[in-house]
């Protein structure tokens, strides 16, 4: 589904050129959702066939006639690998139940690319979106500013998503969770942001 889903992203902004269009646009005419046009858009633009630019909160995207391949980006930007799969996916399911019981709609969660603890969260009526980000605890205890960044580099980008309701839903580590709302909850304007525990409960932190 993934695949069928970036080529009908592809062959429409292909389709449109040489004028750009927008994800609201992209969704309209493919069906695919808002959190899966992103990834797709950004991995089209991470493999140089297509161009993005911003104008105000939205992104256009055009076709790049040379379609030169770039490099792929990797790494979690801070984020801390994580190798318990199965922790990983009960942290998921568990993210996607609370949002269910919280909103009254179903939602999926699915592995970003590149980072192995970072998940984006769609709701089934596309009416909301998100990311979750899972932490272990830093060996030293103390919890690194590039953790922190990683943190507010994904609140960036869902406060320039298309989407009525956004979310970001930490977890893993929770002193990690409370220095970032210590220091940085003030920025979030338009993204609800929770802690997800042990026990599977979400706290607010904004």
């Amino acid at each position: 589904m993934r695949g069928e889903n970036r080529k009908k992203v592809l062959e429409f902004i292909r389709l449109k050129y040489p004028a750009a269009v927008t994800s609201a646009q992209i969704a309209r005419r493919t069906g695919v959702s808002q959190p899966q046009i992103y990834q797709i858009t950004r991995s089209l633009m991470e493999g140089g066939m297509v161009r993005g630019a911003r104008k105000g909160r939205a992104w256009t995207f055009t076709w790049n006639r040379q379609a030169r391949p770039a490099a792929r980006a990797g790494g979690n930007g801070g984020g801390a690998p994580e190798g318990d799969g199965n922790g990983l996916a009960r942290f998921a399911a568990g993210t996607c139940a609370q949002l269910e019981a919280r909103e009254g709609v179903a939602f999926s969660a699915t592995p970003a690319r590149g980072a192995a603890n970072v998940f984006v969260l769609a709701s089934d009526d596309a009416g909301a979106a998100g990311f979750a980000l899972h932490f272990t605890a830093p060996p030293n205890g103390r919890v690194p500013y590039a953790r922190l960044a990683f943190i507010n580099g994904h609140l960036w980008l869902l406060e320039r998503m298309e989407a009525e309701r956004l979310f970001l839903v930490l977890g893993g580590d929770e002193p990690s969770a409370r220095a970032w709302a210590e220091d940085f909850s003030g920025l979030c304007v338009d993204v609800e942001v929770f802690f997800l525990d042990g026990d599977g409960a979400l706290t607010p932190l904004t």
